[in-house]
């Protein structure tokens, strides 16, 4: 290689010293491996825009200029030819394949012209199906194969339309390639599992946690994963094959990077209390980015050439001056707010934001940059780690926050509950009062005026009598019943069982109670109110309702207290609570508590599970 590059340079000094352009030849041996083509190659530049070998072929060298004297970079509006020569010097035969990494090229073609004989490639590129290549590969490739002795020139046609070619082209030998290819490919696959995972677990999250920030970085990593896909030519290999379509608005995919960054500075920064004047400037040119720029882009295979260009060079000016306004405003807040956050913020995205900036830069100006397929990747790869690190702690403190936000909130209700039934507590005990020392003392003194009145008693005397004394028990059941005396002084087990002893005495119907030992964890007197006035309303269904003549009353305090109540009545349709307001009060009265109350009912009876958690 040594040798080669000795001779070469050797022949291209006597050739300037003579005042003539002379094309070497690159002689391969057998130490060949690879060259860059920027080193032995020879350009012309066209103006035509179609693609003419016999009106370039017979050019003399004096046409071409040494790639050497540029930096590889062009922005053209016609084609760009290529020239290199060729020749085997070993004994053996030699098999070579041209790569061209330029995956935006518009249209391409391969020469290689050997004793006359002409072997070409088809005209592809992102203007043609991917199946135009000869070889099945994300970049372009032609192999050529060259006997013992045996020379060639090679013509490599490339155009791209109002916008900036890097000729980034190589010769290998071909084993050597294969090598390469293959630790390249899988390098790739490791990067681009890494990203697809990352996107998957983001977009989850942030479709879970509907977290605004997420959901904009989740935008941002579907952006970015469609790039890589754009800039590494697997997009057009896999996904869109048949559809070059998708080649011309790769752009739209910038579009929705930018529209995701400046949403994140926004969110992230708070612009809208801290930069108001920024903060508008962000949203204006988010509705360029989405309402001008992006409809352009998905036409821009129907635009003019010369509209093209003006909104492409207008496009990428504005993104720049976009990307500076996005470092200003995190530098600003870093220094006149101390928050040191927007410091990790900024190098987040700072590694993508300066790959793109580079690849802005060779657009406008035609110069080769620090930009590249591998520089690309690599920073994207470093933006990717150093935002997953800061949107997972904003993930761990949106967590923490949303269970200190549940924690106050079930406390909040908890505390609702409590107050709600200290005042029933309170109230059914000041009715319970009033009805007992007012209501009944009042009855029972006019009982005792008309039992005076109507010494004689007779039928209708006797009526009015037994009529105020069935009030009066009345009165004093009810007054019972809203404030049962039996909870201030029994066990839950206790008052249920004299529940269902009254019951029984009163009603036909026929208990059978399954009560367990009393046991230590006794209820405080809002649970025991609860369980009792629940079973207080499932019995006044059963018997207004059900017309049921037994129920079954089963009672566990393991792990915590809970009663079952089946009843042999006719049912009810399970879709219409029965009983007015009764199983919905209950409903209600289970959520307080944060109990469970469940029913089931068919035409053979009805069963309800009331069970505190």
């Amino acid at each position: 290689m040594r040798l080669t590059a000795l001779y070469i340079i050797c022949i291209v000094f006597f050739a300037s010293a003579q005042g003539q352009t002379y094309i070497p030849t690159l002689s391969i041996d057998s130490a060949f491996t690879k060259i860059d083509l920027l080193d032995i190659g020879y350009y012309l530049e066209s103006s035509s825009e179609r693609m003419l070998l016999k009106e370039v072929r017979h050019l003399n060298d004096d046409a071409f200029e040494a790639l050497q004297q540029t930096d590889g970079s062009f922005f053209s509006l016609g084609t760009i030819w290529v020239k290199l020569k060729l020749k085997n010097e070993t004994n053996t035969p030699k098999k070579l394949v041209i790569q061209v990494r330029e995956v935006r090229a518009n249209e391409l073609k391969f020469f290689a012209i050997k004793e006359q004989q002409i072997d070409s490639s088809k005209l592809m590129g992102d203007f043609h199906p991917f199946n135009r290549r000869r070889i099945y590969h994300p970049f372009y490739l032609f192999p050529i194969q060259l006997s013992e002795g045996e020379s060639a020139e090679v013509f490599i046609a490339i155009r791209m339309i109002g916008e900036t070619i890097t000729l980034n082209t190589q010769i290998q030998e071909a084993s050597y390639f294969n090598r390469q290819d293959r630790n390249e490919n899988f390098r790739f696959s490791l990067f681009f599992g890494f990203l697809v995972c990352i996107t998957v677990i983001v977009s989850f999250i942030a479709f879970i946690s509907r977290h605004p920030l997420l959901l904009s970085f989740a935008l941002y990593c579907v952006s970015c994963m469609l790039m890589v896909l754009l800039i590494t030519g697997y997009g057009f290999m896999y996904l869109w094959p048949n559809t070059p379509y998708w080649n011309g608005v790769g752009y739209l995919f910038v579009v929705l990077y930018f529209v995701s960054l400046l949403q994140m500075t926004k969110l992230y920064m708070d612009t809208a209390i801290h930069t108001p004047f920024l903060h508008r400037f962000f949203n204006v040119i988010q509705f360029l980015l989405l309402f001008l720029f992006a409809p352009n882009v998905l036409f821009r295979l129907f635009l003019s050439t010369s509209f093209k260009v003006f909104i492409g060079r207008f496009g990428l000016v504005v993104l720049i001056l976009t990307t500076l306004m996005i470092i200003g405003t995190s530098i600003y807040i870093i220094f006149r707010k101390k928050n040191w956050g927007s410091f990790v913020f900024l190098l987040g995205f700072g590694f993508s934001i300066f790959a793109i900036i580079m690849f802005m830069l060779e657009q406008l100006g035609s110069i080769d940059t620090l930009w590249g397929l591998e520089t690309t990747l690599l920073f994207i790869f470093l933006d990717f780690v150093m935002l997953l690190s800061i949107f997972s702690n904003q993930i761990r403190l949106t967590f923490v926050k949303n269970i200190t936000l549940q924690e106050e909130l079930t406390q909040s209700k908890l505390s609702a509950a409590n107050a709600l039934l200290d005042g029933q507590l309170e109230e059914r005990a000041r009715l319970s009062r009033q009805l007992h020392d007012g209501i009944s003392i009042q009855i029972a003194l006019l009982k005792m005026k008309l039992s005076k009145r109507f010494p004689q008693k007779q039928k209708l005397e006797t009526e009015i009598l037994q009529q105020v004394s069935q009030i009066a028990d009345d009165i004093r059941s009810f007054s019972h019943d809203i404030a049962p005396p039996q909870l201030q002084n029994m066990s839950i087990i206790e008052a249920i069982e004299d529940l269902c002893y009254n019951l029984e005495q009163q009603t036909r119907l026929n208990i059978q109670t399954n009560l367990p030992e009393p046991w230590k964890n006794q209820l405080n007197k809002r649970e025991k109110q609860a369980v009792y006035l629940t079973l207080q309303e499932l019995f006044n269904n059963t018997l207004k309702h059900s017309d049921a003549t037994k129920v079954d009353l089963k009672v566990n305090t393991m792990p915590r207290f809970g009663f079952v109540f089946k009843d042999n009545g006719q049912g009810f349709d399970t879709d219409i609570l029965p009983g007015g307001i009764g199983l919905q009060s209950i409903q209600a009265r289970a959520q307080l508590f944060d109990a469970s109350f469940e029913f089931q009912s068919s035409q053979k009876g009805s069963s309800f599970s009331f069970q505190f958690t």
